[in-house]
C-alpha cells in the first residue's frame, strides 16, 4: 500500500506551495534540487520504515489477533477505499491550508496511531483494525499531494531524470522487509511497530523543512510561480 504514487507530471494542482521568483534563494542549491533532496530523503526512511511492516500485517492479525483469513482479505479489500476517500479530503483541505502542512499533519497521524497499535491488546481485534484502516488510509492520502510538489519545481527536462533517481525508494521499501523478519522475530510484532513508527518520524524531519524553508521564502499560486519564471525567458 504504503509506496509512491504517480501521478501526471504536468497536472496543475493550484495550491498554496512554491515561492515567488522574487523569493527564490540564490544560493549555491537551486529550488529544484533542495526540494528533491529533502523529499527523496523522507521517501527513502519512509519506505524503509513501511516495508519493515506492511508486508506483515496479514500475519499479525492471523496469528495475533486469530482473525480468519477471510476477513484478513476483507481488511485488505477495504484499504484502498480508506486510501481513496482521505485522498479526496487531503486535496480539499490542501487547498486551504497547503499540501506540505497538510502531509506533515497525515504524517504525524500515522505515526501516532501506529505506535498505539503497540499497545492495544491483541483481544481487542475490532479496535485493532480500525487502528490499521485509518492508519493506513492517512498514510498514503497525501503522497499525490508531494508528488505534485516535486513535479511543480523540477523543469520539464529533467522529470524523467527525476522519475528515475526516485525509484530508489522502492528498493528501501522492498528491501527493509528482511530487517523487518529479524526484528519481528527477535522483538515481537508490536515491539517492531514502534520501531518502525520511530523511523517514520524521523522521515517528517525533511519535510517539516521544507515547510519552513518555504514559509520562510513567501508562498504563491503554483500557476503564478511557472508564469513569473516563463515571463523571464
Amino acid at each position: 500500500m504504503e509506496r509512491n504514487t504517480v501521478i501526471d507530471p504536468g497536472s496543475e494542482l493550484d495550491f498554496p506551495l512554491l515561492p515567488t521568483p522574487a523569493a527564490q534563494p540564490t544560493s549555491c542549491c537551486p529550488p529544484a534540487v533542495f526540494v528533491t533532496l529533502l523529499l527523496t530523503l523522507s521517501d527513502l526512511l519512509s519506505g524503509l520504515a513501511s516495508g519493515m511492516t506492511v508486508k506483515f500485517f496479514a500475519i499479525f492479525f492471523l496469528e495475533q489477533c486469530r482473525l480468519r483469513p477471510a476477513t484478513v482479505a476483507a481488511v485488505a479489500a477495504a484499504a484502498p477505499c480508506g486510501v481513496a476517500f482521505a485522498a479526496a479530503a487531503a486535496q480539499r483541505i490542501a487547498a486551504r491550508v497547503g499540501r506540505v502542512e497538510v502531509s506533515i499533519c497525515t504524517r504525524l497521524f500515522d505515526v501516532g496511531l501506529l505506535s498505539s497499535m503497540a499497545f492495544i491488546s491483541t483481544a481487542r481485534a475490532p479496535a485493532m483494525l480500525t487502528v490499521h484502516l485509518l492508519r493506513t488510509a492517512l498514510a498514503n492520502s497525501t503522497r499525490p499531494l508531494m508528488r505534485s510538489v516535486l513535479m511543480e519545481v523540477v523543469p520539464k527536462q529533467y522529470r524523467g531524470k527525476v522519475n528515475a533517481f526516485e525509484s530508489i525508494t522502492m528498493f528501501s521499501w522492498s528491501g527493509s522487509a528482511a530487517l523487518g523478519g529479524v526484528l519481528i522475530e527477535r522483538l515481537g510484532f508490536q515491539a517492531t511497530f514502534l520501531v518502525t513508527a520511530a523511523i517514520k518520524l524521523a522521515a517528517c524531519v525533511p519535510v517539516v523543512v521544507l515547510c519552513v524553508t518555504l514559509r520562510r521564502l513567501g508562498l504563491s499560486g503554483a500557476r503564478d510561480w511557472r508564469d513569473g519564471r516563463a515571463a523571464r525567458r
